[in-house]
């Protein structure tokens, strides 16, 4: 029989301290988007390559030329850094936390890569993430990455019962064709997370409640965090109504709105429908515009992609004509020119006249 009460995924954990509802949602609609459905290629082709060369599998590598350069650049990193010889790699592997003081589960989930010194009380945790990342501000620091430290602190505490661990570290790989640049958790001073950290990973962990699948709905907290959650598709703070009345199967919420008959008190109640439909429309605008933007800038730098019989790529615009403003015109002295617009009427916003 299914269990109705989840834990809340690592990848799920830094949303679930910011908006109760957001795990809930993950649960009740596991996301579904380009990174899940296909993954990243080269994140796929470096777990097919390293998985070879930990088991001296050297027939199935792939040849030199389906290596994608990005690969390349990754497995050059990790010789320099973390040659198998001196390191046990990991990859892919499920890790599981468990409470040290009841033995529950609190979370589980799988990292891209864990490498354990051979000799060295060592380990660190790394995850492959495109340069773009970085340089446009959407990459969380490794110490305040909570999926990343989950892992760690599951790692950590799954060899503590076979050797004496004295060091921890995550590493964010950031790779494009050029090479590989990491972000590494800790400072100069302190480069290692210690122990004491990692025990407070585990008591936020703990105290991060588990998902009643088939409880009602939490109350959301909606913030700036609701531009990096997956899960706001599903989520009526950030749907307009019609949308979630649809997924639902219900009567438009708003149909009073539309009727052909309306009173001061729907005026009213639409008017606040129409500040949060208008907030929804210049969020969602913003998204759009910023993911738009990374996607062109890609295939701007590294050339058309092709899915399925469609391809998306810079082509070469023809020109718009354009002429001279209003303000060029009155610079000119050429103001014969300018037509005044016929006046219209509109409404919007304005002071409330006194009473008498």
């Amino acid at each position: 029989m299914e269990d109705k009460v989840k834990r809340v995924r690592p990848s799920s954990l830094g949303m679930a301290k910011c908006c109760p509802r957001s795990p809930w949602l993950s649960v009740k609609y596991p996301a579904s988007h380009a990174v899940t459905r296909f993954g990243s290629a080269v994140d796929k082709q470096v777990s097919v390559v390293l998985s070879c060369i930990a088991v001296s599998d050297l027939a199935n590598l792939p040849t030199e030329e389906d290596l994608l350069p990005e690969t390349g650049k990754i497995l050059d990193w990790l010789e320099r850094n973390y040659p198998i010889e001196q390191w046990t790699w990991h990859i892919q592997e499920k890790v599981e936390l468990h409470d040290p003081e009841t033995g529950e589960l609190l979370t589980s989930g799988t990292p891209d890569l864990v490498c354990i010194h051979r000799t060295d009380p060592v380990f660190v945790v790394i995850d492959w993430k495109k340069s773009g990342q970085m340089y446009t501000g959407h990459l969380q620091k490794p110490d305040e990455n909570d999926q990343q430290l989950a892992y760690l602190a599951a790692t950590w505490l799954c060899l503590a019962a076979e050797r004496k661990i004295e060091r921890s570290k995550i590493i964010l790989a950031c790779f494009d064709d050029r090479g590989v640049t990491p972000l590494e958790s800790g400072t100069p001073e302190q480069p290692w997370i210690t122990e004491d950290r990692l025990t407070a990973v585990v008591e936020s962990i703990r105290a991060v409640p588990p998902v009643d699948v088939d409880g009602p709905q939490p109350e959301a907290e909606v913030g700036d965090h609701c531009g990096h959650c997956w899960q706001r598709m599903h989520c009526s703070e950030h749907l307009l109504p019609m949308a979630v009345a649809t997924q639902a199967g219900l009567p438009a919420p708003f149909a009073e709105f539309t009727g052909a008959e309306m009173t001061v008190e729907t005026v009213v109640k639409a008017l606040s429908w129409l500040e949060g439909a208008k907030r929804v429309l210049s969020e969602a605008k913003k998204i759009v515009e910023l993911v738009e933007g990374n996607v062109d800038s890609f295939v701007t730098q590294n050339g058309p992609v092709t899915v399925e019989a469609m391809t998306y790529g810079p082509v070469l615009a023809k020109g718009k004509r354009a002429g001279a403003t209003v303000k060029t015109l009155e610079a000119e002295g050429l103001t014969r020119l300018i037509r005044q617009g016929d006046d219209k009427v509109t409404c919007k916003w304005y002071k409330a006249p006194k009473n008498g």
